[in-house]
């Protein structure tokens, strides 16, 4: 479930109804990445970061809903951790650094941010040949089976 405070943020301040993302609205799509990731299992920091992932805009995603010069507001709303993942998954070249090329330098920050994009990807129903690769450098349960339904149906 979604906090009040972070949809009535994600409403009326951001705006998220009025933004288009995959040829819909942003909040339904963040909505959804955050659907994922709860049903995977993830803490409420990762989910929370699901459920801004995109609002400073990404490589893929150009609008900036939000300014990066304001990343106190989010962090007060989301907390610290989960703003953290939002501010790297929006500065990110991704989804190719979320996959280390030195399998030693992985970390949970990483991992986090891989499990974000997947259930970015997956909640689109992209068939982003990321997906795979990620899900074998490591990815939760819930996301590996997730990807399988993904790719058994077309």
């Amino acid at each position: 479930m979604i906090r009040p405070e972070h949809q009535d943020f994600l409403l009326n301040r951001l705006g998220a109804l009025r933004a288009k993302h995959s040829g819909r609205s942003l909040y339904d799509h963040l909505r959804g990445t955050h659907t994922l990731l709860k049903l995977w299992g993830n803490s409420d920091t990762i989910c929370n970061a699901g459920l801004f992932h995109s609002i400073y805009g990404t490589n893929k995603f150009r609008r900036k809903c939000w300014p990066l010069d304001d990343r106190g507001t989010i962090a007060g709303l989301i907390g610290i951790l989960s703003e953290e993942l939002v501010y790297r998954f929006c500065t990110s070249d991704r989804p190719r650094v979320f996959v280390p090329e030195d399998p030693s330098k992985d970390n949970a920050i990483w991992r986090s941010l891989r499990e974000i994009e997947m259930a970015n990807l997956i909640e689109q129903n992209s068939r982003s040949r990321w997906l795979p690769i990620m899900a074998a450098v490591g990815v939760s349960k819930g996301a590996r089976e997730s990807l399988e339904q993904t790719l058994c149906t077309t």
